[in-house]
């Protein structure tokens, strides 16, 4: 990505910003996705993937999922959590800043800036404080990657040490440059050397340039020429649609994948379980099948016992009788505590019990048949389902698990909320039920309920986060008033103190809401008071 086709990003990331900042994931090991939603518009992931040696950010709707894999991104995860107020460059160069604002709660997080350097091999993602006029004056707090001295003679970049932007040059940049002042400078100069005259532009832009002008890369050019070549580049500033712009799309395909790659791990096990579930639940309508022979076994036993009851001595454990349908004798083990009217009666008990088996999975053999065609399909169309069915699949496999603890409520965005009623019940929901990615909530520094929104893996509006806190201001002592501050986290950041009692938890990198007191769900236009 070079510095015209970062700067076309970072036009389209400004037209969204400021921007609520609604919580991050992680793709992969390289990959950190933040979800913000400017007033007015659908929430957002704006994607950093710094992977060498083609680091990209880009804006996606798709939504995406993972836990943070690399201390940096557990930084990321608990310390930037403000809202994202603006994402600016330096000069063109491929150094992007983005500014998060403070993030008030029990535990406040600090303004920060995110450094982007997507520098190809040398690409980095760093964490500075807001502190200071000039990025050289602010600390760095965190880094993907570590610069020490012994790999880079000009900068060192590690935590605790003052920020050393890359390199300064001076070349012109072309979204100001007059075209005289341009055709001065490069007169001479083939395409290829144009880089080292010119801002923001690199080997990529330079192939594109080349094919819009047909005009070789290492030849010089005459006047005619590069006049042609500069109207080029005018038009590639208004639209720079070359392999900078692929290379977001390989990235953001990249990214996408990664999570229906997550969405496939969580499936696979699942559909296989229930796969192994129906097939064995169809080999008891076989067994039973194979029964009706033993149930008429038993029945004619409890027959014969009757009708030769006085050839039968009181207390044996073993009889032999006629059989009443003119077969072999018959073999008959008893209970030698029972009579042999109560030994009969249990063996026609056996022969009901039996019978009953059959009629009931006889009744659901149809619906265990095209569960496991489906199961089955499902499993082996899993490698190559598009990333929608598998999120429908999942939305299925979690409204087929509706917990019978804590009361059910649904907010406008669809997400299934549950409310804890009791001490019991918050700790089943929360350490029992909760998955990781789910979101938990409550009233900050009051007794009352646990409350679960089922996430499944999906990206959460805010307004449905501020829905579920609602409910947890309402089912706690502070539900009288008229602004409640409400803790909300991963259920992946709750822990159980040692020896504490139902109800009692830990928790960690929370985001506070204030919010009023609601019995139930409703639009969060009204919810909250806190503007952040």
């Amino acid at each position: 990505m070079e510095g015209l086709n970062l700067a076309g990003m970072l036009n389209t990331i400004q037209a969204v910003l400021p921007a609520e900042n609604l919580g991050w994931v992680f793709p992969d090991d390289t990959t950190a996705a933040v979800l913000v939603q400017g007033r007015g518009r659908a929430p957002v992931n704006l994607v950093f993937s710094y992977r060498p040696p083609e680091p990209v950010v880009f804006l996606t709707p798709d939504a995406l999922r993972g836990d943070p894999e690399t201390p940096f991104q557990r930084y990321l995860q608990a310390n930037a959590r403000g809202n994202l107020q603006s994402a600016g460059q330096l000069k063109l160069d491929r150094v992007a800043l983005f500014a998060f604002a403070e993030a008030p709660g029990f535990r406040p997080a600090p303004a920060l800036t995110l450094v982007f350097e997507l520098t190809g091999r040398n690409t980095n993602l760093i964490v500075l404080e807001s502190a200071g006029e000039d990025l050289s004056e602010r600390m760095v707090l965190a880094v993907a990657r570590e610069v020490r001295s012994d790999r880079n003679r000009y900068r060192e970049v590690r935590p605790r040490r003052l920020y050393t932007p890359p390199p300064p040059y001076d070349k012109l940049d072309p979204r100001w440059t007059p075209d005289a002042t341009l055709s001065a400078a490069l007169a001479g100069l083939s395409l290829r050397q144009w880089p080292a005259k010119v801002d923001g532009i690199g080997p990529g832009l330079v192939l594109e340039l080349a094919r819009r002008v047909n005009a070789p890369r290492t030849q010089a050019l005459d006047t005619f020429a590069a006049a042609r070549a500069i109207s080029a580049l005018r038009d590639v500033i208004r639209d720079p649609s070359s392999r900078g712009e692929e290379a977001s799309s390989s990235a953001q395909a990249r990214a996408i994948e990664e999570h229906a790659a997550d969405l496939r791990d969580l499936l696979r096990p699942a559909l296989a379980k229930r796969v192994r579930l129906l097939e064995r639940q169809l080999g008891d309508v076989e067994r039973a099948h194979d029964g009706v022979a033993e149930a008429d076994r038993y029945r004619r036993q409890a027959e014969a016992l009757l009708a030769y009851s006085h050839l039968v001595e009181r207390g044996v454990a073993e009889a032999t009788v006629p059989d009443p349908y003119g077969g072999p004798e018959l073999h008959i083990a008893l209970d030698p505590t029972l009579s042999v009217q109560a030994n009969a009666n249990a063996l026609y008990s056996r022969a009901k019990r039996r019978g009953d088996v059959l009629v009931r999975l006889l009744e659901r053999e149809p619906v265990l048949v095209e569960g496991l065609s489906s199961a089955r399909e499902a499993l082996a169309a899993l490698d190559t389902a598009p990333t929608a069915d598998l999120e429908a699949l999942i939305g299925e496999r979690e409204g087929r698990q509706k917990p019978a603890v804590g009361a059910r409520h649904r907010t406008s965005g669809g997400f299934d909320v549950l409310v804890g009623r009791n001490s019991r019940e918050n700790d089943l929901l929360t350490f029992r039920i909760a998955k990781r990615q789910d979101y938990w909530c409550h009233a900050q520094g009051y007794p009352g309920s646990h409350v679960v929104l089922r996430a499944a893996g999906r990206p959460v509006p805010n307004r449905d986060l501020l829905e579920a806190a609602s409910l947890a201001a309402f089912h706690s002592k502070a539900r009288n008033s008229t602004s409640v501050p409400v803790d909300c986290t991963l259920v992946s950041n709750i822990w159980k103190p040692k020896g504490g009692k139902a109800g009692a938890v830990h928790y960690r990198d929370e985001r506070t809401l204030w919010v009023r007191p609601l019995e139930r769900p409703e639009t969060a236009a009204s919810l909250s008071d806190d503007p952040a």
